[in-house]
């Protein structure tokens, strides 16, 4: 039969207490990490819909009013570099409203040439030839043919979408064209 001391009774009561508050701390980290967790999932979502709210704020004062600087920087950012496709997709759209046409006719153009994200889903560059031809701009002609025969000769694993893009790009390309023809 095992004899304690009181002197490892001690040392006992202290392994157990040392345990036992260890443990005790630990759950009560567990409850602060899960809270801070929900707080910070909380404010990603705040400030996603704080940046969307943003993103139609400036859309619909930039029909009426120019841009500043700072916006015209922000867009420019969210379509290079926002991981939110629909958010940046939106973003192309405000681009024919910066006040310096020559550089929104240059950045897209840059969309259409580089095919900004399309491989990621995105149709950016349709909507830059959009906004292309609704700018009249016509020195993106070359830029448009060679994004169309680029659709042209991709494969595509839905034909059908595929089709539809092909068929946008040669309504706006064309009416460019017309367009430029008309003023000559």
């Amino acid at each position: 039969m095992f004899r304690f001391t009181i002197r490892d009774v001690l040392w006992l009561m202290v392994v157990v207490g040392l345990g036992v508050g260890w443990w005790v701390e630990r759950a009560r980290l567990v409850g602060v990490i899960a809270a801070l967790k929900a707080k910070a999932s909380q404010d990603a979502l705040q400030i996603e819909y704080e940046r969307d709210k943003r993103l139609v704020r400036m859309y619909e004062t930039a029909k009426y009013v120019p841009l500043k600087q700072v916006e015209v920087d922000d867009i420019i950012d969210t379509v290079l570099h926002d991981s939110n496709l629909r958010r940046a997709n939106e973003a192309v759209w405000i681009v024919p409203f910066i006040s310096d046409r020559q550089y929104a006719i240059s950045f897209l153009q840059k969309i259409v040439s580089s095919r900004l994200k399309w491989n990621e889903g995105a149709f950016m560059p349709i909507q830059a030839v959009v906004c292309l031809a609704d700018m009249n701009a016509f020195e993106a002609i070359p830029v448009i043919e060679e994004f169309l025969h680029f659709l042209e000769n991709e494969r595509a694993e839905n034909d059908e979408e595929q089709q539809v893009c092909i068929r946008a790009v040669k309504k706006h390309l064309n009416r460019l064209k017309s367009l430029r023809e008309m003023e000559e």
